[in-house]
């Protein structure tokens, strides 16, 4: 039959010249710049969502610190209802480094309140405000 004149070619008959055993250099180069490409967008990755979570924890001190200072000036505007007095205009720096400074305007009736909320960031210094009315009840 014709496939008895086939040659054989078994691997343990080809001589070691010409096997392809294992990684060439090549290959385990490419696979190192393929790896250390990745490896760099995950560490990109990663430190940009730890700023976000420290943007997020500064912003959150500062609300609370704004709505704080907030609950205070509201209640030193109603403290002599009906005849509220006007808030003077301040500044003060909270326990975790949150800078505020505040205005009012108004009369005895109703006063609008303007509160600057800042604070050092990693990269920036962030800055929030919040206006809002209050009544003389």
């Amino acid at each position: 039959a014709f496939w008895l004149f086939r040659p054989l070619t078994a691997p343990h008959l080809v001589p070691m010249a010409q096997r392809s055993a294992g990684f060439a250099l090549l290959d385990v180069m490419i696979a190192v710049v393929v790896f250390l490409i990745g490896a760099t967008a995950v560490i990109r990755l990663f430190l940009g969502a730890t700023e976000a979570v420290s943007q997020g924890r500064r912003y959150t001190a500062m609300s609370v610190a704004a709505s704080r200072e907030l609950v205070r000036l509201e209640r030193g505007y109603l403290a002599l209802a009906p005849r509220c007095a006007v808030p003077a205009g301040g500044s003060a720096l909270s326990l975790d480094g949150v800078s505020l400074s505040w205005s009012a305007v108004g009369d005895s009736v109703a006063a609008t309140v303007t509160i600057e909320a800042r604070a050092a960031s990693a990269k920036r210094v962030l800055v929030d405000t919040i206006v809002t009315g209050m009544l003389c009840r």
